[in-house]
């Protein structure tokens, strides 16, 4: 089961402000999420810039981050290197939370926090349930995140 149906005081916070875009999805075995981003950041990010580089940086440094985390986060796996996927998770929770991607922000923090467990108590299918969710929701979540981008440029130069 996905962990991003399992959420804080906080998410459902969020939830309830008009700043975070909700995409429908369903995985093959028509396990239904949501893809979420939270477009109050890239204003913010576009108020601190409004030339847009600092966007385009930010997804630069997240595209390098995230060029290995597939195959790293299967070979940190299969060898039981729990601690070196918490710390790639931790990175990748705090860069997709710098751009609001706070779908792909909740896989990494539960990650994080099952590979934080002692090694006996660590759930294997958590993890592999976790990287399956990833692979199906990152693509998706960075096109919503390009449409949003675009978005933000066109209103610069309508205004």
């Amino acid at each position: 089961m996905a962990n991003l149906e399992k959420k804080s005081v906080k998410r459902k916070k969020l939830e309830s402000e008009d700043n975070v875009i909700k995409l429908p999805f369903s995985t093959k075995n028509q396990e239904k999420t949501e893809i979420l981003l939270d477009n109050s950041i890239l204003r913010q990010l576009y108020d601190i810039d409004p030339s847009g580089e600092l966007l385009t940086s930010l997804c630069s440094i997240l595209n390098e981050q995230t060029s290995g985390f597939e195959k790293n986060f299967e070979t940190f796996l299969s060898s039981n290197k729990y601690e070196l996927l918490m710390k790639e998770s931790h990175k990748l929770k705090s860069s997709f939370g710098s751009l609001g991607l706070i779908s792909l922000q909740e896989i990494c923090k539960c990650v994080e926090l099952e590979c934080k467990k002692n090694e006996s108590d660590i759930d294997k299918s958590i993890l592999k349930n976790q990287l399956t969710l990833f692979k199906k929701i990152y693509s998706p979540s960075m096109d919503l995140l390009g449409i949003s981008l675009n978005g933000f440029k066109y209103e610069k130069k309508a205004s």
